[in-house]
Formats: structure tokens, sequence, C-alpha cells
């Protein structure tokens, strides 16, 4: 009996805890997304990861394929259509946010040394997430 006591204990705290989970899920937004563009790192298409965040009831989602950009146009376009039909709905508008995760050369891309520039002496990769217009014509500037 004391063993079905303390189960019972055990599956309340559980359920407090995955109650209180569902409330923060409700806020929560993917940022570092990968889609079949990032070639051995993900398979999803952009569409269905759209479709399947609007269904979980996110509010947005961010495409952060590895050193280059390619699936920005498929969300776009993806996310007008989610939202023309939200719109029709009443409900807010579901927000794409463009990303990409680049690579950083340790000096440069010109100069480069195989023994120094090997992999297992640490990839450094940073992930950029840009929020307006201007932020896609300052990563245009940058070199993938």
């Amino acid at each position: 009996m004391k063993i079905f006591a303390k189960l019972i204990r055990n599956f309340e705290i559980l359920s407090i805890f995955f109650c209180n989970f569902v409330a923060v899920m409700h806020n929560f937004i993917h940022l570092h997304t990968h889609t079949h563009y990032s070639l051995l790192d993900g398979q999803s298409k952009v569409s269905d990861l759209v479709q399947r965040a609007v269904a979980d009831g996110m509010k947005g989602m961010a495409i952060t394929d590895h050193g280059n950009m390619f699936g920005v146009k498929d969300l776009f376009d993806e996310c007008n259509k989610v939202n023309k039909q939200l719109k029709k709905e009443g409900k807010e508008p579901f927000k794409p946010i463009f990303g990409c995760e680049m690579y950083v050369a340790r000096r440069g891309m010109e100069r480069r040394d195989d023994k120094i520039d090997q992999p297992r002496s640490g990839i450094l990769y940073s992930t950029f997430l840009l929020d307006k217009k201007l932020g896609l014509c300052y990563i245009g500037r940058i070199r993938l």
C-alpha cells in the first residue's frame, strides 16, 4: 500500500509539472530549425514545419540552415498562405523569422592552412536571426 501511495504522489507531481510545461510551451517559438536545405542535417520541408508549428499553436518560427538561405522564399510564401487562412479565422498572423547558421573562418576566407583549419581543432559558427528587411540587406554583405 505504501508503494501505491508513493506512486500516486509521484503521479500528482508529474501531472503538475506537465500542466506547467504545456502552459510554457504555448509561448514557445523554434529559433534554430534546419530544413532539407541543410544537407546531412535536416530533412523537413518548410511547408511541413510551418503547418506543424501552426497546429501546435506557435506564433512564429525561424529557419536557420547551414551556410545558405535557400529556405527563406519557401518560408515567406508558406507563411503568407497560412496567414490568409488565420486572418479568415480571426487569429493573429504567424511570424516568419529568417536566419542562417554561418561558419566562421579563424583567419579569413582567403588564408587557409589545412593543419590549422582542421575540423577537430574546433569549428566555429554563429547563428544569425533577421528581424526586418534591413537585416536581409546586411546579411547579403557577409560572404557565406
